[in-house]
């Protein structure tokens, strides 16, 4: 997403890279990048994480790897639908 775009909702996706206005929890089975315009409000579950100066989230970040217990309560959610492909 570039600096000009904004999301209202949530996102699952394979990759993803954010550097605009994203209110909403965000899932990715691989890897986050936030660049210096990013503003999330909300959650971000990641395996890998790269989160450049500027960059703001409201929320907790959570690596997938250290999530066993809780991933299996997260696939039965509706926004979890390519990592419970996958």
């Amino acid at each position: 997403m570039s600096d000009q775009g904004a999301i209202h909702g949530n996102v699952s996706a394979h990759d993803v890279i954010i550097n605009g206005r994203m209110i909403g929890d965000v899932i990715v089975a691989h890897f986050v990048e936030l660049q210096s315009n990013a503003h999330v409000q909300g959650n971000i579950y990641y395996q890998k994480l790269r989160m450049d100066v500027g960059a703001t989230v409201e929320g907790k970040l959570t690596k997938l790897e250290s999530m066993q217990g809780s991933t299996s309560s997260l696939l039965g959610t509706d926004i979890l639908p390519a990592l419970s492909a996958g």
